[in-house]
């Protein structure tokens, strides 16, 4: 609970927000609506809040990034 005594999201409660290392890189994951993180999950062959930053791992955040974009998912790479 935060402050005004409302439920926040944590990467531990909600593994489809958050940023992530990739193999090279840093992503962002903003997949918090239900259909964005159904389909996030359903892409990647997990259960549905299944931790994800081990699949992240596997490729560079470019790679990721393009790989959302064809899927319509709220992932992007981070330009430091």
């Amino acid at each position: 609970m935060d402050s005004r005594g409302q439920a926040g999201c944590s990467a531990a409660r909600c593994p489809g927000y958050g940023t992530y290392a990739a193999a090279e890189g840093r992503l962002a994951v903003a997949a918090l609506e239900p259909h964005f993180n159904d389909r996030l999950y359903e892409a990647l062959g997990l259960p549905k809040g299944a931790e994800l930053k081990t699949a992240f791992k596997t490729r560079t955040a470019a790679e990721w990034e393009a790989w959302a974009l064809d899927r319509d998912l709220p992932i992007i790479a981070v330009v430091d």
